[in-house]
């Protein structure tokens, strides 16, 4: 059995037969290590939307959206944000200030044509 396939079934705070517990941290390290790191773009930790709560962003279908765009209103990274959704296809959520049926007609208002937002949105 190769060595990711033991780190893969290992429970945490157990070793292998004859390996210390040091070894298997240092394994645990390197496996850790080769698993992709997902880096947040910049702009976000600009956003007035760092710490709150995610779940305003979410609301259930047919709640309010009205605290989560709020936070958005005043936000220096609005634009960013907004583009970010649209650029991945964000399909839920509050992103820039915009529902997701407000992205879905900005989509449609733009015919195909890439979607750019402009400082005056």
């Amino acid at each position: 059995m190769s060595d990711i396939v033991r780190l893969l079934h290992v429970p945490a705070g157990w070793t292998w037969p004859g390996s210390s517990e040091a070894t298997a941290d240092a394994a645990s390290a390197a496996f850790e290590a080769l698993l992709p790191r997902r880096q947040a773009p910049a702009w976000q930790r600009a956003a007035n939307c760092l710490g709150v709560d995610p779940d305003l962003f979410f609301p259930e279908r047919g709640g309010s959206t009205r605290e989560a765009k709020e936070v958005c209103r005043g936000c220096v990274v609005r634009q960013e944000c907004l583009q970010y959704a649209l650029d991945n296809s964000e399909k839920f959520g509050i992103w820039g200030g915009l529902s997701e049926r407000e992205r879905r007609r900005l989509r449609r208002r733009r015919d195909g044509a890439p979607y750019r937002v402009s400082r005056a949105c």
